[in-house]
């Protein structure tokens, strides 16, 4: 345990010669230093009493106190050498916990522009420890490895001797093979110019004035090293910086949009750094991950004896490692040649879910050209083709009915071709997209629900294309749906479901849980279907939903008895769910928004209390449907006044 060389009298004598003390008293006492707050005649204090090493490293506070400006504490008066610092009252309410989006963007933005300050500031690179993003890794590796030795060499606080062996050896096996997903990031960071790195960025060690201004104190743990090292303590981690850093403006999840809109602060804090463009982004990307991995081994130097604060050390350290995985999926998928490595690392290390997880996001796109509407799949039995004659009709012919019913009976899932005209798809393509700013609106006023990773259900208004009786109350789906439901069917909502670029896959679930949820497998009809309706091609890039036919009679224990499909679909197609049918949107590959329509028809006595809590079932231009066709109204007479 680090240790003062001084007793709490002689560190007031010496502050003392410098102001008159009337009254004084500890506020804190690390493991690295002591704070005491000393009242005087003229106002307040504070006095720093560093301990052994930190001492020898605490130069740097007093050229960060020339340099740091209303950004640092104003020091009156140090003896680096001896630990002893006495600084003015910063006048400022100390911050804690989460911070909101404008304490948070102040914060940043204040603390990246004191690191522009700081690049090529010879004295500070002379007096800090010098860290890069690669010495970070290899230094978190080499303590992992380290957490079984006892010998007099060993870190006293390695906080990895607090895990099991089981799962050490576990961290070791992933974060050893992730090294060739990670080092050529850490290596373009590391060629960037380095900056100092407050590395204990939590809302504790920020206070806020009066005017707004931030004041960033408690420096003891700098380092030198490229930007980002300290972000973690504001995101929870790397995984929300990487987010925040990909974020797009359009079906975003609003948290990580004003994470997003935080880390614009900073970033446009430098510049007028030695940054060319695009390269604070890679860097940020780079140091986050090398920062977390810095901020978990800094716990080594000192032995903790408590054993509550041993719990706690774990709880954070393996708080911070659940986020590292997190974010390493995320990257695996985007290096498929090096995916199936790190899933097998997280195979061995008995992590098979994300294992999964990986393999199934950085699999080979299926075939299939996203401007290609004609493809086709042999999906089996519930994959309905509409015949020439049919839609030359208007109609099904009876047989043809009567097997689509009998098949979604069995299946709770029809996939039906060449229904809709592509025009019409194409027109109501354009509406939703002139509609994205007020989703948009929705999304962040908390109108529109969050059905999984840049992925929201929204409410559409019903006009203009969206409200055709082709669409809404086609000719070929009613009477298939009223054969199913009975024929006093209601169009209980229409939303669209919208997933952003970049977005993952959904979890599995169903829509409705079962009417009786002790009897799950009973053979009950439907009481409330799902009619799907892309507006743009489901390819292996856009992504579909994968279904699970049958799944309607099962529960979560069993749904996964029956194979799953993945249904490639072109404009004009459409596929029918029960509402009990186990299901799974896939990821988003592409870079255009995945738009689908959900018409949800049900039984007219039943109500859909799950999904609907904060967001309209039907968005209506007139409430008394006045606008809309007789077919339509009738399907929506329950919403009109």
């Amino acid at each position: 345990m680090l240790k003062s060389r001084f007793s709490e009298e002689e560190a007031i004598a010496w502050a003392s010669e410098h102001v008159g003390i009337k009254s004084y008293q500890q506020i804190t006492n690390h493991p690295w230093a002591r704070t005491y707050r000393i009242e005087t005649k003229d106002g307040a204090c504070y006095l720093k009493v560093a301990f052994n090493e930190t001492a020898r490293q605490g130069r740097h506070l007093v050229t960060l106190s020339a340099v740091g400006g209303d950004c640092v504490p104003h020091l009156l008066h140090a003896q680096a050498e001896r630990g002893l610092f006495l600084y003015a009252d910063f006048n400022a309410t100390v911050l804690s916990g989460s911070l909101d989006e404008g304490l948070k963007t102040a914060l940043l933005s204040c603390y990246g522009g004191l690191q522009v300050r700081a690049f090529g500031n010879t004295d500070l690179a002379d007096e800090l420890p010098h860290l890069t993003c690669g010495a970070a890794y290899r230094n978190f590796l080499a303590l992992i490895a380290a957490a079984s030795d006892t010998g007099d060499d060993a870190n006293p606080g390695n906080p990895f001797r607090y895990f099991s062996p089981a799962s050490v050896a576990g961290y070791y096996t992933v974060f050893h093979a992730l090294g060739p997903l990670l080092m050529p990031l850490f290596d373009r960071a590391d060629a960037l110019p380095p900056t100092i790195n407050h590395c204990d960025l939590r809302s504790r060690n920020v206070a806020a004035r009066d005017d707004g201004s931030i004041v960033i104190f408690d420096w003891d743990e700098a380092i030198w090293a490229p930007p980002g090292f300290s972000l973690h303590a504001q995101f929870s981690g790397a995984r929300r910086v990487h987010r925040a850093l990909d974020a797009g403006s359009e079906f975003e999840n609003p948290s990580t949009m004003r994470d997003a809109r935080a880390l614009k602060a900073y970033r446009q804090a430098f510049a007028e750094s030695p940054f060319a463009k695009g390269d604070l982004d890679d860097c940020l990307r780079a140091s986050s991950i090398a920062g977390v991995m810095h901020y978990i081994s800094a716990f080594a130097p000192y032995r903790v004896e408590s054993k509550t604060s041993r719990s706690a050390i774990k709880r954070n350290v393996r708080r911070r490692i659940s986020d590292l995985f997190d974010l390493t999926e995320l990257l695996a998928t985007r290096e498929p040649d090096r995916a199936d490595g790190i899933g097998q690392a997280f195979r061995r290390a008995g992590r098979s879910a994300r294992a999964r997880r990986i393999a199934g996001g950085a699999s080979t796109p299926a075939p299939g050209n996203p401007k290609d509407e004609n493809a086709r799949q042999n999906l089996g039995p519930f994959d309905l083709t509409l015949s020439d004659a049919e839609r030359s009709a208007g109609e099904w012919k009876s047989d043809t009915l009567d097997k689509a019913t009998k098949r979604f009976d069995e299946f709770g899932t029809l996939v039906l071709r060449d229904v809709f005209d592509p025009g019409l798809i194409a027109d109501c393509l354009t509406r939703f997209q002139q509609e994205i700013q007020s989703f948009q609106k929705d999304i962040d006023q908390g109108a529109a629900l969050r059905v999984g990773d840049r992925r929201f259900m929204v409410t559409p208004t019903l006009e203009d294309e969206l409200a055709r009786p082709s669409l809404l109350a086609s000719p070929f789906l009613l009477p298939l749906l009223r054969s199913l439901l009975s024929d006093d069917l209601i169009l209980g909502s229409v939303t669209a479901v919208a997933s952003a670029p970049g977005a993952g896959d959904q979890s599995v679930h169903r829509d409705n849980p079962p009417l009786f949820a002790e009897m799950p497998g009973h053979d009950l009809p439907s009481f409330s279907i799902a009619l799907i309706i892309p507006l743009i091609p489901l390819t292996g890039e856009t992504g579909t939903t994968r279904l699970w036919p049958g799944s309607h009679r099962k529960g979560y224990s069993n749904y996964a008895d029956v194979a799953h499909a993945d249904p490639l679909v072109g404009t004009g197609a459409c596929y029918l769910m029960d509402s009990r049918l186990f299901h799974q949107g896939l990821a988003n590959h592409s870079t255009q928004i995945r738009p689908i329509l959900s018409l949800v028809y049900q039984r007219p006595w039943y109500s859909d209390h799950k999904n609907f809590r904060s967001q309209d079932r039907l968005r209506l231009p007139d409430p008394s449907g006045s606008t809309l066709d007789s077919d339509v109204r009738k399907l929506v007479a329950w919403a009109l006044t």
